[in-house]
């Protein structure tokens, strides 16, 4: 549909999508008060730990972008948008005494559309390679 309330609609919704999954995301890599990767830690080290969960935020960021299919400036926004409900909640709920969570939450939500991003541009170039390839060719 070519219709301006449309498009402002589903912008709308593909915020809110991105929105939930960058909470629910951020809540399953590292629950406020309860980190079960501490235990990981104590085995492996906090650097490994925390490239491993780096690790998974970026894949869970590309997953989302396969899966949604949802434009890069709406995970953006939807990110930012989680990112600023989550640290309020964190501030008014468990109230804090350092503000590591508002670095960290922010380097899970730099992981998650950092995957999202490499998703997109790997898709792009596919695309792109496939499209100018001489026909009979991949």
């Amino acid at each position: 549909m070519n219709h301006a309330r449309y498009d402002a609609e589903a912008r709308i919704a593909e915020t809110l999508a991105a929105a939930a999954f960058a909470l629910v995301a951020g809540l399953l890599l590292w629950p406020p008060g309860a980190v079960y990767w501490t235990g990981v830690a104590n085995v492996l080290g906090d650097g490994v730990t925390l490239a491993l969960v780096s690790t998974l935020a970026l894949v869970l960021g590309a997953w989302f972008a396969r899966t949604a299919a949802l434009a890069l400036s709406h995970l953006l926004v939807g990110g930012v948008i989680a990112y600023g409900l989550g640290m309020v909640a964190i501030e008014v709920l468990l109230q804090p005494i350092s503000p590591a969570h508002l670095i960290w939450y922010g380097a899970l939500l730099a992981g998650l559309l950092g995957g999202a991003a490499i998703y997109q541009g790997v898709a792009w170039l596919g695309q792109r390679r496939r499209s100018t390839a001489p026909e009979g060719t991949l």
